[in-house]
């Protein structure tokens, strides 16, 4: 039979109060069969000439699915394509800077914020740090490589050109001629090391990226898969990437895993991605990779922080019960807008980002959550003030107002869960009780409200 939340939520405080003195790194993945993603669509636009190339890479963006552009004459043109050897550009670029250094020591790197409230709010809590950021040498980033530890460096170009006063710029004649006219942004370079592995994760910008050297394989999953995607939770450091790697992935743990349709585009020299804003992807260097790529920003992602980060109606004077009962109203008025109710969009919080606590490999220590503090009751609501129900429908108004700039329906999902999760932080009094408040707001009662005399 299937646990209530309450139970499931009682079962992962007491696993977690267990398991909070273990150092967790990586034990929890086994290899599975399962996970077998279908090949991307790729387009060889060579038959066609510049002007049409350029066309057809502008209808395939605006149709917002990942695909392989093959053959672009103004890339085959490209004196970085013969140049940028892993020994010539090592040589060129003596002086690395941003280097992520591996500190895990399993090939794969995650991003990390540290204003992310579960680590800025929890001075206490222990922080295992993935990798950090370091100056070296060229030759130090060879020696390394050398010796099989996974290092990567990203920087973008035109710092790496004044900084080594080099002209990587140049060597990639025309590369903004595939943008939209109205962007000016500039290209970043990426190397990396073989089997260097960036985790499943999704950006909240358009991205153009081309394959100057090596093989680098992205596995690619729709956002409308959020909901079996077991994101770190929006106020974690880790935020935007999965808990889980997609290829080794324990199903038993992570069930919903294996509902999640992928695709996969390896990439070769010359070959472009167009790689849409919040697609989760997951990217390993097959071999020694050099790589270029472009963000865009999108109104999606400016729509989508504008739905994140607004104001809370929901004022922290008021009393526990209050701000339960608001918040679950709030949390319910919200979910509507996806077609969802409160009660089931905060069980899918629960069970995908706050259910695994016990196997962070980021965080650890039980100061991330309180197991002593139990089941928060909200068996009853006080009688609310018009004014106060008033506040939470204009606040849900303006969100409605800016999903209209949110194009992709998993991505209207990801910000309003983003959203209950912020909720939940400005209602609780500490961190530590984010996941208590969310589970006592699926079980507040229809609050009642008092009319205006």
């Amino acid at each position: 039979r299937r646990m209530s939340v309450a139970h499931t939520l009682v079962l992962f405080l007491i696993a977690s109060a267990f398991c909070a003195s273990f150092e967790v790194l990586e034990g929890f993945d086994v290899i599975l069969d399962e996970f077998q993603p279908t090949p991307v669509a790729v387009h060889d636009v060579s038959h066609l000439s510049k002007i049409e190339q350029q066309k057809k890479v502008e209808e395939l963006f605006y149709k917002r699915r990942p695909v392989i552009v093959r053959g672009l004459t103004t890339i085959a043109q490209w004196p970085a394509l013969k140049e940028w050897t892993q020994e010539n550009l090592l040589e060129r670029v003596d002086i690395m800077e941003t280097v992520l250094v591996d500190n895990i020591h399993n090939h794969t790197y995650y991003y990390y914020d540290k204003a992310g409230p579960m680590l800025k709010e929890n001075p206490d809590v222990k922080f295992l740090q993935p990798y950090t950021l370091a100056t070296i040498s060229s030759a130090e980033f060879k020696r390394r490589m050398k010796l099989g530890q996974p290092i990567y460096f990203s920087q973008d170009i035109q710092f790496v050109d004044e900084t080594c006063d080099e002209t990587l710029l140049d060597e990639i004649t025309d590369w903004e001629s595939f943008l939209p006219s109205s962007s000016k942004p500039t290209p970043n370079i990426w190397l990396g090391s073989p089997s260097v592995t960036t985790r499943m994760h999704y950006d909240s910008s358009d991205n153009f990226y081309i394959q100057i050297n090596g093989i680098k394989k992205f596995t690619l999953v729709d956002p409308i898969e959020y909901k079996n995607m077991y994101m770190f939770p929006f106020l974690h450091p880790a935020t935007r990437q999965s808990q889980v790697d997609p290829y080794h992935a324990d199903y038993d743990l992570f069930p919903t895993m294996k509902h999640v349709t992928a695709e996969v585009a390896v990439l070769h020299p010359g070959d472009m991605l167009l790689l849409p804003s919040f697609w989760f992807h997951h990217v390993t260097a097959e071999t020694f990779s050099v790589s270029v790529s472009t963000y865009l920003p999108t109104p999606q992602k400016a729509a989508v922080q504008r739905v994140i980060f607004r104001s809370n109606p929901i004022q922290r004077t008021l009393s526990r019960e209050m701000r339960l009962c608001l918040g679950s109203l709030y949390i319910e008025m919200l979910a509507s807008l996806i077609g969802r109710s409160g009660k089931e969009l905060i069980t899918t919080i629960l069970s995908q980002s706050y259910s695994h606590f016990d196997r962070d490999p980021l965080l650890q220590g039980s100061s991330v959550y309180d197991s002593k503090l139990g089941r928060i009751p909200c068996d009853k609501c006080p009688s609310m003030e018009q004014e106060m129900v008033t506040d939470i429908k204009k606040s849900v108004e303006g969100v409605k107002a800016n999903m209209e700039n949110i194009y992709e329906p998993g991505v209207k999902e990801i910000a309003i869960i983003y959203l209950v999760e912020q909720i939940a932080f400005d209602v609780a009094s500490t961190i530590r009780e984010v996941s208590h408040y969310l589970l006592a707001m699926s079980q507040c009662p229809t609050p009642q409200v008092e009319q205006t005399k």
